[in-house]
């Protein structure tokens, strides 16, 4: 009950602040109420997920995390000062052991690898070269866990903000696309079918392939309606890379170039198709550094 009330009262006060600033397109365009919007949309986010797993980061390490985490010595790499700034011990933080949750998904490797230096610096063994993961340490991955849930999270939200703009969704949101895109984003991270990514350490594999995921879509949107040409190729860039990263850290990421294009297609009456397909031959073309990298790291 007083998660409720005082959930209630924050998204209340969110609502607010953005109905002031969705009530005119002249204060939206100014720079400071924009950083004001996107630290006010920060915070509201964090406090809702903050709220809503709070009660997680205490849990225990079970099922995949026992051998992707508690029984991974790749993770050991930079918390051993014999092989922190070796050439070996880097290409382990990418790597991992074959028929483990983390092999061909180096991306994610590395956060876990950075994740067990921050833990293991905070909290030393004591133990004469044990290097590993003891229950101290547990906090610090549901931590980190949830950081990419918000992360997730803000750039939905951006994402959305901008779906909702579009011309093909504009006719149906009217001056209501930041009020839509802050309930949806609100939803999204209180809701109970996230608790497994980010209460279940091993499923970061899935909140990093989302953050890349929302990248890639955010970053392709501000390409194609940014006036400046250097803009226009920074965000390109952007995308491109954020795919790129995407693809090397799960699978799934294999569908997301097709996803951007309909994504385009869809929202905005305004652009070619041709757009679309020159973005997707992109994606697939960034695709090719990072499968090698998996491959290289599975034979690892």
């Amino acid at each position: 009950a007083l998660f409720l009330l005082g959930f209630g009262g924050l998204f209340g006060a969110g609502g607010m602040l953005l109905s002031l600033l969705a009530g005119s397109n002249v204060l939206l365009t100014g720079g400071m109420l924009k950083m004001l919007l996107f630290g006010g949309m920060s915070l509201l986010l964090s406090l809702a997920g903050y709220a809503a797993y709070l009660n997680s980061f205490q849990g225990k390490l079970f099922f995949d995390d026992l051998s992707s985490v508690i029984g991974n010595p790749n993770l050991q790499v930079f918390s051993n000062p014999r092989t922190r700034w070796t050439w070996d011990g880097w290409v382990n933080a990418f790597g991992a052991q074959i028929d483990t949750p983390f092999a061909g998904r180096p991306i994610v490797s590395f956060t876990f690898a950075l994740n067990h230096w921050w833990a293991f610096k905070a909290h030393p063994a004591h133990i004469p070269e044990f290097y590993g993961v003891l229950p101290p340490h547990y906090w610090y991955y549901h931590f980190v866990n949830y950081c990419f849930h918000i992360a997730v999270a803000i750039v939905l939200w951006h994402f959305l903000r901008r779906t909702m703009r579009a011309p093909n969704v504009a006719h149906y949101t009217g001056s209501h696309a930041d009020l839509w895109a802050t309930a949806i984003s609100v939803l999204w991270v209180v809701h109970p079918l996230n608790t497994e990514t980010v209460v279940y350490i091993t499923q970061r594999t899935e909140q990093v392939l989302s953050l890349f995921l929302l990248l890639t879509m955010y970053f392709s949107s501000r390409s194609i309606d940014a006036r400046a040409a250097w803009a226009r190729w920074a965000w390109y860039i952007g995308a491109v890379v954020a795919c790129a990263l995407g693809m090397a850290s799960k699978e799934n990421m294999v569908g997301v170039p097709l996803l951007v294009a309909l994504t385009i297609v869809v929202a905005s009456a305004t652009v070619a198709l041709v757009v679309a397909v020159r973005l997707t031959a992109s994606f697939n073309a960034a695709a090719v550094a990072p499968a090698r990298l998996a491959a290289v790291s599975l034979m690892l």
